[in-house]
């Protein structure tokens, strides 16, 4: 027997893992995340790029050009740029596309991208309009919004899953740490759709089970992301911005 709709969104995850333990642990992830990624990236002997643009954003500078004092181009202009630079060379992959070597790398990279953004903007924006998790009608349609996100999440981890084992070349040369975070990224998105619909369809010990899985993928990924290329691709994305803006910059813009 199916459960209204509007049960679909009061997730009864008291008796699994209170809410509130989980946003405290779920912060204490990203902290270790980040905290793990600076150093990792500084033990390179390179600067931390994000932490670069967004000193440059925030900045403004004094410089020189051809012997003549300028002032840099303003907050509003820098920010732009910057939010431009995200959306074509990062989003659209207009520059990051480049680091993949073919089409369909492309596209499993960047569903993979396009998920995880979406899916933890709508997960932040769902904690702040209800930090307690009590679901209300501006929460619905973003718990909604999420299982379509986790769906496009799983879809591109699996593109690039099948990528690699179909070609016994790249079955060769893979590295076990990417086989591993693209398999947690897809166990991740796909534990999460089941759950929400396994609830949909008031199953409630798969939803446990789904549930649970979700929880265990989601404390794995923060662990292991800061020590796989994730980071790497983080450092380098915020490379490119620097790069756009600097050069923005430079000339006046």
């Amino acid at each position: 027997m199916s459960v209204p709709l509007s049960a679909y969104y009061q997730t009864p995850t008291a008796n699994i893992l209170p809410h509130e333990y989980l946003e405290i642990l779920v912060l204490f992830l990203l902290v270790f995340a980040v905290l793990a990624s600076y150093f990792r990236i500084r033990s390179w002997g390179v600067p931390f790029t994000p932490l670069s643009v967004l000193s440059t954003v925030m900045t403004s500078r004094d410089r020189e050009r051809e012997g003549e004092a300028i002032d840099d181009v303003g907050l509003v202009t820098r920010a732009k740029v910057a939010t431009r630079s995200t959306i074509h060379d990062i989003f659209l992959l207009r520059r990051a596309g480049a680091w993949c070597e073919e089409r369909i790398h492309t596209i499993g990279r960047g569903l993979v991208l396009w998920g995880f953004v979406l899916l933890s903007l709508v997960t932040l924006m769902g904690f702040l309009i209800d930090p307690a998790g009590t679901p209300n009608s501006l929460f619905l349609p973003l718990r909604l919004s999420g299982d379509i996100f986790q769906g496009i999440l799983a879809m591109g981890a699996c593109i690039l899953l099948l990528r690699r084992l179909s070609r016994q070349n790249l079955r060769i040369s893979t590295d076990i740490n990417t086989w591993a975070l693209q398999s947690v990224l897809f166990v991740m998105g796909v534990s999460g759709v089941i759950a929400d619909f396994s609830l949909l369809m008031n199953l409630v010990l798969q939803f446990q089970v789904a549930y649970l899985v979700n929880v265990a993928s989601i404390i794995i990924f923060f662990i292991y992301a800061p020590f796989s290329e994730l980071t790497f691709l983080i450092w380098k994305g915020s490379l490119l911005m620097q790069e756009t803006l600097s050069t923005n910059s430079a000339g006046g813009k």
